[in-house]
């Protein structure tokens, strides 16, 4: 029997900026990271109470959401992205958590910075989310995501 995963609403943190007001951002990150658990066979539930594990993400664009900060805060370090002075971009970071609902604990977490393109239509969008998604999670310990495990 497979792991079950639920959201941790209460955690997840988006850095508003007004250069993606019109976009629908979280709602696909959250849809590729639902896909991504999926495919690693992992079940969805929607109440947390009853999941094994809890995962929730910070978003934001550089301006809101600084390297600075992400080390500070999350002690990430996000690596080293290419500047391109775009007038019409600005790098984005995520951080995605799994945690352990049982035990309390983080049992995996990655960030992600990629250039993001605010002319950038909603499917191309969600494009390269799903992309950068499925690049995160592959580093997840994937020994850790069945049952059984879980139940040792």
């Amino acid at each position: 029997m497979n792991a079950v995963f639920a959201w941790n609403r209460e955690a997840i943190r988006i850095y508003r900026n007004e250069k993606l007001a019109d976009k629908h951002i979280p709602e696909m990150i959250e849809q590729e990271i639902d896909r991504a658990m999926i495919s690693l066979g992992m079940r969805f539930t929607s109440k947390s109470s009853t999941a094994d594990y809890l995962i929730f993400y910070i978003a934001g664009l550089e301006s809101d959401l600084h390297d600075s900060e992400i080390l500070k805060q999350y002690g990430l370090l996000p690596g080293n992205h290419p500047v391109i002075n775009d007038p019409s971009s600005e790098i984005g970071s995520l951080i995605v958590y799994v945690i352990d609902r049982v035990h309390r604990s983080i049992v995996w977490h990655a960030v992600a910075q990629t250039q993001v393109y605010f002319s950038m239509n909603d499917r191309m969008q969600k494009k390269q989310i799903g992309y950068i998604i499925r690049n995160m999670v592959g580093s997840l310990p994937l020994e850790q995501y069945s049952r059984s495990y879980y139940l040792r």
